[in-house]
């Protein structure tokens, strides 16, 4: 996005957009969501929208796309099966005269939290990692379905046979550390078959204490067997 002079309400479209960089933001404008710049491009071309431009007369016309509210699922779940992640920026007060709209982001719907009622196939999110050990790497995977709550962990001692689980569970979204070292070849095996979304987010420095926040308990000591046998 060029530095140019914004309206108000753009301007609160371009600070929200930086902070939610890899995804399309619906921005709630009226009875519509609507989507700006790139996002409005990539919109038009995946949803079959008409692209048209905000400010069209000026030097620096803005690229602009956008959806009834009301029938906003049927878009959202089209660009999740693209390999999309969607943010959903509502209008939280009144309009009012001389004062902007606040508007904040409500949900961040991904291709692996996304459920459909009428969800015929396994969609798995997956979460890769490694560690060092004295034998050398170990690679690890977890992967889920949220809508039927299957989950399972594996362990590899070379990362092949990673990549070989990684195609046959074929994940809607695949989460990577950071630090992870093969990671642009993940993303080039999984794009190869499938509309995968690679997601990059740091390992928790403490796992225990996260899953214990996460899940409003005390102990991990109830799920001792099912970390054991690899399926949580």
């Amino acid at each position: 996005m060029e530095k140019v002079s914004y309206t108000p309400a753009m301007q609160q479209y371009v600070n929200m957009k930086k902070q939610y960089a890899d995804c399309i933001l619906f921005f709630r404008l009226g009875d519509f969501y609507e989507t700006f710049f790139e996002d409005a491009k990539i919109c038009s071309k995946v949803l079959d929208l008409v692209l048209t431009s905000k400010n069209k007369n000026s030097d620096n016309p803005i690229p602009m796309a956008g959806i009834p509210y009301h029938s906003a699922d049927k878009y959202i779940q089209k660009l999740v099966s693209h390999g999309y992640k969607v943010a959903i920026a509502e209008q939280m007060s009144e309009p009012t005269p001389g004062k902007i709209v606040d508007r904040q982001v409500q949900s961040v719907i991904t291709p692996g939290t996304y459920i459909q009622e009428a969800q015929k196939k396994f969609a798995y999110t997956c979460s890769v990692y490694y560690a060092t050990h004295d034998d050398g790497m170990l690679y690890h995977i977890a992967r889920g379905d949220f809508s039927i709550g299957d989950y399972q962990t594996k362990s590899f001692a070379d990362i092949d046979s990673l990549y070989r689980m990684l195609l046959m569970v074929a994940p809607v979204e695949c989460i990577v550390d950071p630090e992870f070292p093969y990671m642009e070849e993940v993303k080039i095996r999984l794009q190869q078959y499938s509309k995968c979304l690679l997601s990059v987010y740091d390992v928790p420095r403490d796992p225990t204490d996260y899953v214990q926040h996460i899940c409003h308990i005390q102990t991990t000591s109830s799920y001792g067997k099912a970390l054991e046998g690899g399926r949580l």
